[in-house]
């Protein structure tokens, strides 16, 4: 393809993104997977040719990296040194190209979060965002909304990676495809890219064996061509290298791994009960049997048991988005009832004490009315406030939260951590097991990843509210694994000490 004398090439996953753009009525696009795919490179030329192709208006585009520096590391350096004929539409300043048929190219960053919303006011007919998982859910949905056109359907462009602090969104509007009420499935496509997509990486044996692009993409099929890359590509074979989480996130693209997980013994082939498995709620009760409540704006109730064995297993989970706090009551209250768990005592944060965003511009309003709006149903449910400090009240300093975390953090790593010999058998058994029915804490608990600055706790800013909530019950109800001690007897630390004094070294 010519354009403005300029030979743009793009590989066939590339051809077929720029077909979803102009031909789909999809308007928020995925694409990528694992590394090597060529994203960034896709974007920067599928983004040229919407913008110089003959066209009746001009359009409005936008390039967004989360960093700055990899902003112009990934997508300006490279642009300008392929094509740098078109610097002289660059404004650098502005990072704005200019096109001779009045359309524009905006390179943009959000180094933090709340930069995004320097592009407020603003709108784009076509947003590129490279890295998505970088992103926030804040961030992507607020630039979603700076994605209008007057004259052309408009569309977000997501590539992305697995991991990082967008994992839960993109996974669940791309990959697990479980949208909300105010969420269209119909707008969604997901296009996978792998490193066997992008002939770059093997090129050079592709050629020294006789072989061309051409029979690369279009004689062979996809498995001859991932184990050729596999077996010649050098990049390839550094994925292949990579610790189990690193290669299947960057090498296959795997959304249940990567790098950066805090809780990485997650296994849903040993965590997961299914449905077969269920026990009824009658025969649950016969157990230990607690739940918690996390609240806010999004809550999440956590209902967990442990057996005489000291397992734990979470068998049900409430979730709930943006509702009124009487609202909430009346969800969570109905959610018990036909569980005939109204009786069940549950714990609360130290949210449940305080004022919330729906009694503000009310004095009258006591600080536990959330509490008092349950007793109206009649049910039974004693909420406490979980012991940060000794009188479990608000107030309690930043550190002594982030020692309580941590704490918790631990003792749900020691609980799902297992080991299994060469014939698949448990050596050392996990004790902490999840329902197939709480879908959401399946699904947000697997992708909480550790903070950079302090790998023992989660970074903030991620959706935790059901692990919140789980945690609560399950440092109620679990009772760690007692670290064995071998047995010392005198007589032994006798002999070690004759063996010192005489040079001699133990084995």
């Amino acid at each position: 393809m010519v354009i403005m004398a300029l030979n743009v090439e793009l590989q066939p996953k590339q051809s077929e993104l720029l077909r979803l753009i102009k031909e789909t009525d999809h308007t928020i696009i995925g694409y990528g997977g694992s590394k090597g795919g060529s994203k960034s490179h896709a974007v920067r030329d599928v983004n040229l040719i919407l913008c110089v192709e003959n066209k009746s208006y001009p359009i409005k585009t936008l390039i967004i990296r989360r960093n700055s520096t990899d902003l112009l590391e990934n997508h300006i350096i490279p642009f300008f040194q392929k094509y740098p004929e078109l610097e002289k539409f660059f404004n650098k300043s502005e990072r704005i190209i200019y096109w001779p048929d009045g359309s524009t190219t905006k390179f943009g960053c959000a180094d933090n979060e709340a930069d995004i919303y320097n592009f407020e006011g603003k709108e784009y007919d076509y947003i590129f965002v490279d890295e998505a998982t970088h992103f926030t859910q804040i961030m992507l949905e607020f630039l979603l909304s700076r994605n209008r056109s007057g004259h052309y359907l408009a569309k977000i462009i997501m590539t992305m990676n697995p991991g990082y602090i967008g994992h839960n969104y993109v996974k669940r509007i791309f990959i697990t495809r479980n949208y909300l009420e105010y969420e269209d499935p119909k707008s969604y496509v997901y296009l996978p890219a792998r490193v066997w997509d992008n002939v770059i990486w093997s090129e050079r044996e592709l050629v020294a064996q006789g072989y061309s692009v051409e029979q690369y993409y279009y004689e062979w099929n996809e498995d001859k061509r991932k184990n050729f890359t596999l077996q010649y590509s050098d990049y390839a074979k550094n994925l292949t290298r990579q610790p189990l989480q690193k290669r299947k996130a960057w090498l296959y693209g795997d959304w249940d791994i990567f790098e950066g997980q805090f809780f990485d013994e997650w296994n849903p082939e040993v965590h997961i009960i299914q449905k077969p498995n269920y026990l009824s709620y009658s025969e649950i009760k016969q157990f230990k049997v607690l739940s918690a409540l996390d609240y806010g704006n999004v809550s999440s109730g956590a209902f967990l048991y442990k057996d005489w064995y000291g397992n734990v297993f979470m068998f049900d989970n409430w979730h709930d988005e943006g509702s009124t706090r009487d609202r909430k009551a009346e969800k969570l209250s109905r959610f018990m009832k036909e569980r005939e768990l109204y009786a069940l005592t549950m714990l609360g944060d130290t949210n449940l004490w305080v004022k919330d965003a729906f009694d503000v511009e009310k004095s009258n309003v006591p600080a536990n009315a959330f509490i008092n709006a349950f007793k109206k149903d009649g049910l039974k449910i004693r909420f406490e406030p979980v012991s940060k400090n000794p009188k479990g009240l608000p107030g309690t300093s930043i550190e002594n939260n982030r020692g309580y975390r941590i704490a918790c953090n631990d003792s749900v790593k020691n609980a799902l951590h297992y080991e299994i010999d060469e014939n698949g058998k448990f050596i050392v058994k996990p004790k902490f097991f999840v329902y197939e029915r709480c879908t959401h804490f399946i699904e947000t608990f697997p992708a909480l990843i550790a903070d950079p600055d302090n790998p023992e706790d989660i970074e903030e800013g991620q959706d935790d509210h059901d692990y919140d909530a789980m945690k609560m019950a399950f440092m109620s109800i679990y009772t760690p694994r007692k670290v064995e001690q071998k047995k010392v007897f005198n007589w032994q630390l006798k002999l070690e000490g004759e063996k010192k004094k005489l040079g001699i070294l133990a084995k």
